[in-house]
């Protein structure tokens, strides 16, 4: 159907699709822009219960096995003190579970940004942790972190939303909000190669090499990246990435199942 992703972004959100109605939205017919793509997503997250099954798609069981591997990889950099535990943001926070399970666990200040203003609603009396800050509620294609505040930007299952433009856009906005020594991490699902396109949710599913090519136009280097090894076999993998600024100095080791290799500068 499509022969590249940047053919299926012109042929779903093109200038020639300007002619339809910004009310047709079907998975039979093209999204017709990126207003009704942004659209289509944030209706169907609104009518998701705004529960950890709600935020989890259904599947309230994937709580727990997410969260030991996401501890287990943001460990090796507050633990080591390779990166401070002042301040963090979770970019698509829901109800805020990560918020309140992992990252306020490891910072003193923590921000959350959620589309949804149900679930940021919900999220003041869901999280219960003094070291909460700041409630944003936006998009991420329209959000933009303080410039040199955050020690970490953890942004994990909402990218895909992302159009290939707004996220290189939104991963260079990240990359200038974060510290001297801060670092993003992305958590994401991944395709086996190319990408999945789901019209229902407007998502694109990315295969780790088309993520790595945008991390890499967004001016991102790769510090760690690791597969999640529990999770269901019926399910999309899930990849996390460990990025800092191409220009930070340091030798980084960049580990994927099966192998280590090393980058430098």
């Amino acid at each position: 159907q499509y022969k590249s992703l940047d053919d299926m972004w012109q042929k779903e959100l093109g200038d020639q699709n300007k002619q339809l109605k910004k009310e047709i939205i079907d998975e039979n017919v093209v999204v017709g822009s990126k207003e009704n793509w942004y659209k289509k997503a944030a209706d169907v997250w609104e009518s998701k219960e705004a529960t950890v099954k709600g935020v989890l798609g259904g599947f309230p069981e994937l709580h727990d096995i997410d969260l030991v591997e996401s501890f287990e990889f943001l460990n090796q950099y507050v633990n080591t003190g390779m990166i401070n535990n002042g301040t963090a943001i979770d970019c698509g926070a829901g109800i805020g579970r990560i918020t309140k399970f992992l990252l306020a666990n490891k910072f003193k200040k923590v921000d959350m940004v959620e589309q949804n203003p149900l679930y940021v609603e919900k999220a003041k009396t869901y999280i219960d942790k003094p070291s909460i800050d700041r409630y944003f509620c936006a998009g991420l294609q329209d959000f933009t972190p303080d410039q040199g505040y955050y020690d970490c930007i953890w942004i994990q299952w909402v990218i895909e939303h992302l159009t290939d433009e707004d996220l290189v856009a939104f991963l260079e906005r990240c990359k200038a909000g974060i510290t001297d020594s801060g670092i993003i991490i992305v958590k994401e699902n991944t395709a086996c190669e190319g990408f999945v396109v789901d019209k229902e949710y407007t998502s694109v599913i990315r295969s780790a090499a088309i993520f790595e090519h945008i991390f890499q136009k967004a001016g991102l280097k790769i510090l760690n990246k690791q597969y999640q090894k529990q999770y269901p076999e019926d399910l999309y993998r899930v990849i996390m990435y460990s990025l800092v600024p191409q220009e930070r100095n340091l030798e980084a080791k960049v580990q994927s199942i099966g192998n280590t290799t090393t980058a430098k500068n």
